[in-house]
C-alpha cells in the first residue's frame, strides 16, 4: 500500500487552527515589550501579522483535501439551493418635453 494514498474519511485538524489564536497573542505580547517609539515595534507587529496569515494559509493548504471532502459529503437537505432570479430593470419613463408655440404674429422661434 502506498503512503501517498489519502484516507476517505479525512477530517481537518481544527486544533491546529485554534492554536493560531494563542500563537498570535504571544506574537503581539512580544511586540508589546518593545517601546512604542521604536521602528522595531512596527517591524515586529508587521512580522506578527505576516506570521499569522502565513500559518493560516499553511493550515488551509495542509487540510484542503479534508475540507473538500467535507464540502462534498454534505447532505442534500442541508445544501443551499441558489436559484437564478431574473433581474427586472426599472424602465425610466420617457421625459416629455412641452412644446411651446409662439403666437402667430410674433417672430419668435418655435421651441421643440
Amino acid at each position: 500500500m502506498s503512503t501517498n494514498v489519502r484516507s476517505k474519511n479525512a477530517t481537518p485538524k481544527w486544533v491546529l487552527l485554534y492554536a493560531l489564536v494563542p500563537i498570535g497573542l504571544i506574537f503581539f505580547w512580544v511586540a508589546d515589550l518593545i517601546p512604542g517609539t521604536s521602528s522595531w515595534r512596527v517591524i515586529t507587529e508587521c512580522g506578527a501579522v505576516l506570521a499569522m496569515c502565513g500559518l493560516a494559509i499553511a493550515w488551509v493548504r495542509a487540510n484542503r483535501v479534508a475540507l473538500t471532502q467535507t464540502d462534498l459529503s454534505a447532505d442534500v437537505e442541508t445544501a443551499v439551493d441558489y436559484r437564478e432570479i431574473p433581474v427586472r430593470y426599472r424602465v425610466r419613463p420617457r421625459r416629455i418635453r412641452p412644446r411651446f408655440v409662439a403666437p402667430r404674429h410674433s417672430r419668435l422661434p418655435v421651441a421643440r
